[in-house]
C-alpha cells in the first residue's frame, strides 16, 4: 500500500467519522424528548401518575393481544393452506389415477 492510498483511506475514515457524528442530533432529540416526558410525568399528581400508569398497562395489554391475534391468524391461515393443498393433491391424484 503506497502512501497516497493510506492518505486516501485516512481521509475517507475522517469523512465517515464526521458523518456518524453529524447523525447524532437524532439521538439528542430522543434524549431531549425523554427528559421532557420524565419531567412532565414527575410534575403529575399521584392520582395522575396512577391514571397514566393504568392507561399504559391497558394499552400494553391491548397491544400484546393484537400481536397474539395476528400470530393466531397467520397460523390458522397456514393450516388452512396446508389442508387445501393436501385435499387438492388427494383429489387430483385420485382423479388422475381413476382415468
Amino acid at each position: 500500500m503506497n502512501p497516497q492510498q493510506k492518505e486516501d483511506i485516512h481521509h475517507r475514515l475522517k469523512q465517515m467519522e464526521v458523518e456518524i457524528n453529524s447523525s447524532q442530533p437524532g439521538n439528542e432529540r430522543l434524549k431531549a424528548a425523554k427528559v421532557k416526558f420524565i419531567t412532565w410525568f414527575n410534575n403529575l399528581s399521584t392520582t395522575g401518575k396512577l391514571g397514566f400508569g393504568g392507561v399504559a398497562v391497558v394499552l400494553g395489554f391491548v397491544l400484546v393481544q393484537a400481536v397474539l391475534k395476528l400470530v393466531a391468524a397467520v397460523i390458522s391461515l397456514a393450516l388452512l393452506s396446508l389442508l387445501v393443498y393436501v385435499g387438492y393433491k388427494f383429489l387430483v391424484s385420485n382423479h388422475q389415477s381413476n382415468q
